[in-house]
């Protein structure tokens, strides 16, 4: 059963972490190359939970130096959507973390069929956990546009989702700390704190 759900469109989030008494908590990052890279959100993210103490394991098809992922370098959402069911149901999660929205050419229009298939990929309904979404308004790549039609999506299907979007910060603004979305950490935190969010120290 996953227990939270985070959704990076470029976009970008942090993941959430929720472990529950002193059980591990399985996490799988999917996406492009953002979540396959070495040097993405995982280079950070993976050691900044084990810092805490967090009995958490990366789940996923790939393995690097990092963690375990599905992480596809230079495929857009029409490919992950594609590959969506077989990877949750060989890699079942308790939270798993969509980087995705890239890979697309502005000239083709893609935003409508990029909404598409971010929702068949979450299969939005009733029963999905709460959902934390980040953007940007000047990421020309990712227009605020995906994440706001995303999170009217996630309202009509009554599921919580916080929406917080910056002014400023571009199409990389989420993926390593940046001047002017430098305290997306800090929110993300004081977002997770309203559910039970323990680490075994």
């Amino acid at each position: 059963m996953i227990k939270f759900l985070t959704i990076c469109i470029m976009i970008q989030c942090a993941a959430a972490c929720s472990v529950l008494s002193a059980e591990t908590t399985t996490v799988l990052a999917f996406g492009d190359s953002i979540t396959e890279r070495q040097d993405s959100y995982r280079s950070f993210l993976v050691p900044a939970l084990a810092g805490k103490g967090l009995a958490v394991e990366f789940v996923g098809p790939k393995r690097d130096a990092i963690s375990r992922h599905a992480g596809y370098s230079g495929k857009n959402t029409k490919y992950l959507r594609s590959v969506s069911k077989q990877i949750y149901s060989e890699y079942p999660a308790d939270i798993v973390m969509i980087h995705s929205g890239h890979n697309s050419f502005s000239k083709d229009q893609p935003v409508p069929g990029i909404i598409r298939d971010t929702e068949a990929i979450i299969d939005i309904h009733p029963q999905l956990p709460p959902a934390l979404i980040f953007s940007t308004r000047d990421d020309r790549t990712a227009p605020t546009q995906k994440a706001e039609q995303i999170a009217k999506a996630f309202r009509e299907a009554h599921v919580p989702v916080q929406l917080e979007i910056y002014e400023r910060g571009g199409h990389m603004a989420f993926n390593f700390p940046s001047p002017n979305a430098a305290d997306w950490p800090q929110r993300f935190r004081h977002w997770i704190q309203q559910f039970n969010f323990q680490s075994n120290r």
